[in-house]
C-alpha cells in the first residue's frame, strides 16, 4: 500500500535581514511564501544575516503570517540554539554597585556614558528600553564593542585595535562561548576570512545545519555570488 505523499516544502535563501516591517526584497520573499502557503506548500526562509534582535523581529512577523511559513537563522544553527520565547526575561548588561554611575548624553537620548569610580568605562547605545551595544573604553580608546540580544546577553563582540578599528568579530552563544569569528581588514572594513566553531557536544542541529548550508550554497552558486558559507566546514566533536 502506497503511503500518502508529504506536502511539498520549499527553502528560500534570504540575502540580508528580515525586518519586522519588511520592504523591497523582504516583502517580495514574503509575498511569494504566502502564495505558496495558499497552495499548501510550506516555506522555510533561511536568513544568513546576523542581527541582535532577530528573535523579536521574526516572532512578531510570525504572528501575522500563514502557519506554513517559518524563518530559520543560519547563525542560530551555527550556535546550536533556538529562538527566544516571547516572554524571555531581560537583564540590562550594565555595571552594578555603588561605584558605577551612568550619565545621559545631553544631545542623544539613546546614549549614556558609564563611569566606575569616576573612570570612563562604558559608552552605551540603547535600542528602545534595551541596550543595543556597549563600547568598553580605556580613556578615549575603544577596547571592544559588545552587542546584546533580547535577553541582554552578549551575542557579538568587535575587538578593536589602537586606532579604534575593528580587527576581529566574534559571534557568541548564550553560554558565552564563541561559535564563529570574522577576520576584518581594519583599513577597509572588509572581511578577510572566517573561523567556524560548532557546538562542543554532538547535537541534533548538526545534520540540519549541513542541509541548510547545502541549500544556501546551491542557491549562491546558481546566482554566481560568493558567500561566507563557502568557507565554513562543520565537523563533529566528541
Amino acid at each position: 500500500m502506497l503511503s500518502e505523499p508529504q506536502n511539498p516544502h520549499v527553502y528560500v535563501a534570504m540575502f540580508g535581514g528580515m525586518p519586522e516591517h519588511p520592504t523591497g526584497l523582504g516583502m517580495s520573499v514574503l509575498r511569494r511564501a504566502e502564495a505558496l502557503a495558499k497552495a499548501s506548500v510550506s516555506t522555510e526562509i533561511l536568513i544568513d544575516k546576523f542581527y541582535c534582535d532577530y528573535d523579536r523581529h521574526t516572532s512578531r512577523l510570525m504572528d501575522r503570517l500563514e502557519d506554513l511559513i517559518t524563518f530559520r537563522s543560519l547563525h542560530h544553527d551555527l550556535a546550536g540554539q533556538s529562538v527566544y520565547p516571547a516572554d524571555v526575561e531581560y537583564t540590562a548588561p550594565l555595571g552594578t554597585g555603588e561605584a558605577w554611575d551612568y550619565v545621559q548624553d545631553n544631545k542623544n537620548a539613546e546614549v549614556q556614558r558609564g563611569y566606575e569610580g569616576g573612570e570612563y568605562k562604558h559608552f552605551v547605545w540603547w535600542r528602545g528600553q534595551k541596550v543595543n551595544f556597549i563600547d568598553h573604553m580605556r580613556g578615549r580608546t575603544r577596547l571592544r564593542r559588545e552587542w546584546h540580544d533580547e535577553a541582554g546577553a552578549v551575542c557579538k563582540v568587535e575587538m578593536m585595535n589602537a586606532d579604534n578599528k575593528t580587527e576581529v568579530i566574534r559571534y557568541i552563544r548564550r553560554d558565552g562561548t564563541c561559535y564563529m569569528e570574522e577576520i576584518v581588514d581594519p583599513g577597509s572594513g572588509r572581511v578577510r576570512g572566517y573561523r567556524g566553531q560548532p557546538p562542543r557536544r554532538r547535537e541534533p542541529v548538526l545534520p540540519r545545519l549541513r542541509r541548510s548550508l547545502r541549500v544556501l550554497d546551491a542557491r549562491v552558486r546558481a546566482s554566481g555570488r560568493r558567500h561566507p558559507c563557502h568557507h565554513l566546514r562543520v565537523r563533529n566533536e566528541a
